[in-house]
């Protein structure tokens, strides 16, 4: 949904989500749903949480997110593990050409 980069507009439609459950705009649901995925992804760039924005994060976070959050950590060990794969196969296609 957030293909922004910006942490300061991140932060806004937090206080946007935040003003829309208050008024009764956004039902408790979807500011939940929506709120975990404006955190995560200030999490991922970096972005420092607020105690109550972490614990608030770990409470609501489900299974699905949790997975998705560390699939790029799996994701980035995968590719490397493929690189090490290739080069030994490169190696072993050199000397046997030799």
């Amino acid at each position: 949904m957030f293909a922004t980069k910006n942490g300061g507009q991140l932060r806004a439609r937090l206080g946007a989500l935040q003003r829309e459950q208050r008024l009764g705009k956004l039902s408790g649901e979807v500011y939940v749903l929506q709120a975990v995925e404006v955190l995560s992804a200030l999490k991922k760039l970096g972005e420092a949480l607020s105690p109550e924005e972490q614990a608030f994060l770990e409470q609501h976070m489900t299974a699905n997110m949790a997975a998705f959050e560390g699939s790029t950590a799996a994701a980035v060990i995968a590719e490397s593990a493929q690189q090490t794969l290739l080069s030994a196969a490169a190696s072993s296609v050199k000397k046997a050409q030799k």
